[in-house]
């Protein structure tokens, strides 16, 4: 899959070519299945496609689907991951800075936030590996402002303690990675 324009301006900076090495990194070797939720456009796979035999991506907005050029092993799903009704499960699931997004046009943010958060989890074979703006960091604070204060989509952006809370019983870790928060949920 090569890049067309917009997605070369989306990732001017590279960073979704710095997380695809983060998930690289962490991703269990046996994992042969991806499923991107809130894959957008597909910058992110573009960097992992050579890493997975099949990646699908879980995207509601088919204006953002449209700008993946010449896909190969990646099948789309125009869905919400909370109405994902398959039975399919995925080796690895990734969710890139998206998490925050399932509260949009909710009245109780949180509580889709852990909807969906318990939906991957469900349906992840080995691990589901979400990266989140660390709302402290200056990037961070700067998308939870430009979001939810400027255009005012209601993005609910879960704290430490949340993430600990709902995660509780399931075999997870939490780390620092540049401006974003790093959870890793292990399956087995």
């Amino acid at each position: 899959m090569k890049l067309d324009s917009f997605n070369k301006v989306l990732d001017f900076a590279k960073t979704h070519k710095k997380v695809a090495s983060k998930i690289i990194e962490i991703k269990s070797v046996n994992s042969k299945s991806l499923l991107d939720v809130g894959g957008g456009s597909g910058v992110l796979v573009h960097y992992l496609e050579d890493k997975f035999e099949d990646i699908t991506i879980l995207e509601p907005s088919d204006e953002m689907t449209n700008h993946i050029t010449n896909p190969t092993n990646i099948s789309i799903i125009n869905s919400t991951i909370q109405d994902f009704s398959s039975e399919l499960k995925y080796d690895t699931i990734v969710c890139f800075d998206s998490l925050h997004h399932f509260a949009n046009g909710y009245e109780n943010g949180f509580e889709e936030v852990k909807k969906g958060l318990l939906k991957m989890i469900e349906h992840a074979n080995n691990e589901v590996i979400i990266i989140e703006p660390r709302i402290n960091s200056f990037k961070g604070f700067s998308i939870k402002v430009q979001e939810n204060w400027i255009l005012r989509i209601g993005s609910y952006f879960m704290s430490i303690k949340e993430y600990e809370q709902v995660l509780e019983g399931y075999n997870y870790s939490i780390e620092k990675f540049r401006e974003f928060y790093v959870i890793i949920i292990k399956k087995k």
